[in-house]
């Protein structure tokens, strides 16, 4: 058993079950999500300020905890989790600890999201938020009829299909000169309009 994090009373063994996992991963954002879980919304504060987690050796991961609330005696929530190795041939295990009236704010939110992130937008909360989870700060300025709605994890961003967006003003780190990967969570609702995730840049060539 690994050693216990020091002035927390509870803890939660997570398995990253493997069979989901093609190759070995690297300082990998796990996304963990709390659901009416009684232990917790009866031990956690209510902010989830003492919430945190490690590795199954016991080193402190960098976690953002997107939101965190207790409703009649249960916990609720959404964290994502820098995992250092997930492996493809067993399990990974890390530990969610909870259970520290004097705990602090523990998050490390930039730390999450290493220098490949360019961006990170979650568009979280009953009221719409367009910020940047990595050290970026690539913020969404310009909310163009995009209303806060429901999502998968959290809260989300309602779009008509049509005119409505989210402008992030140009910025160097969104400059890209190798091959880019988007990863959006999409819900359609009326399949007769035409959807389009898309991304575009535009690259400025000296002369």
């Amino acid at each position: 058993m690994n050693e216990w994090l020091s002035g927390f009373d509870y803890r939660k063994r997570i398995v990253i079950d493997n069979t989901y996992v093609d190759s070995n991963l690297s300082n990998f954002p796990v996304y963990v999500k709390i659901h009416q879980d009684t232990d917790i919304g009866s031990n956690a504060q209510s902010d989830g300020d003492d919430i945190r987690f490690t590795s199954g050796t016991g080193m402190l991961l960098p976690h953002e905890e997107e939101t965190f609330s207790v409703r009649s005696g249960s916990g609720s929530g959404n964290f994502w989790v820098k995992v250092p190795t997930i492996k493809s041939s067993t399990g990974t295990v890390i530990y969610l600890y909870y259970g520290n009236g004097s705990a602090t704010d523990g998050q490390n939110v930039s730390n999450v999201w290493d220098a490949n992130f360019r961006g990170v937008w979650h568009l979280s909360g009953s009221t719409l938020h367009t910020t940047d989870s990595t050290s970026n700060k690539n913020v969404g300025t310009n909310n163009n009829g995009v209303a806060a709605t429901t999502g998968k994890a959290d809260g989300g961003g309602a779009f008509n299909g049509s005119n409505t967006n989210i402008y992030v003003t140009p910025d160097s780190s969104l400059n890209f000169s190798t091959i880019l990967t988007v990863s959006t969570w999409v819900y359609i609702t009326n399949e007769s309009v035409p959807y389009q995730a898309a991304v575009t840049q535009r690259v400025d060539c000296g002369g």
